[in-house]
């Protein structure tokens, strides 16, 4: 993550919303689509941290040229909270949804 993204999940995080320890961000930004990723860290479940967001644990957050903000986080299917992909992703989300006014604004502001 560069510093931007880093910001930005902290600021997440003092604002209240829960995010796992593990999370990392990516922006993307093109002329038309602007976007943020929040995943967690791939790990080999023991403590190596391959640095790269692991499958299946990604929100996907879109704001479109209309300026519309959008949220696809896919299908976990039925898992527990042993599966931390799939478990941080619905967290992830919810949150978000949950607090969905502040992180529009904050959207706007780092992307």
């Amino acid at each position: 993550m560069d510093k931007q993204e880093k910001e930005f999940l902290s600021k997440l995080m003092k604002n209240g919303f829960d995010i796992s320890d593990l999370a990392i961000v990516t922006f993307g930004k093109s002329s038309t689509v602007k976007s943020i990723k929040i995943g967690i860290l791939e790990t080999d479940n023991k403590s190596t941290y391959f640095g790269r967001m692991a499958f299946a644990s990604d929100v996907d957050l879109t704001l479109d040229s209309n300026d519309d903000l959008k949220i696809n986080f896919g299908s976990s299917g039925s898992f527990t909270p042993e599966t931390k992909n799939s478990y941080w992703r619905t967290i992830h989300a919810a949150s978000i949804l949950k607090n969905w006014e502040k992180f529009k604004e904050l959207f706007k502001e780092y992307v």
